[in-house]
């Protein structure tokens, strides 16, 4: 991972890694994990005919903690205006 310029960022497993990995690479915090994971939602609540997000989704996102899913990638997607991949250190060469 180090050779392609990816730095892993460890954490517990627990849902919580896409907004962990985003908080570091947007704060250089990876506690500020809660904010992101809010930033998400706000944007799947505030487009609801692009995403298809119901407000129940969105606040079970948020007070659930539920791991991210294709849907909030594609929101990180648009709001950095990028392609978004996930590794795993597990199986590197493997797609997640």
């Amino acid at each position: 991972m180090l050779r392609r310029g990816i730095t892993p960022v460890y954490n517990l497993g627990d849902g919580n890694c896409v907004f962990i990995s985003l908080a570091q690479l947007f704060f250089q915090d990876s506690s500020k994990c809660d904010f992101t994971r809010f930033m998400i939602s706000h944007r799947l609540h505030q487009f609801p005919n692009k995403y298809h997000a119901t407000k129940t989704y969105c606040t079970n996102m948020l007070i659930g903690k539920k791991p991210a899913t294709g849907l909030e990638l594609q929101a990180i997607a648009d709001i950095c205006f990028s392609v978004v991949e996930i590794y795993s250190t597990e199986n590197f060469y493997q797609p997640v």
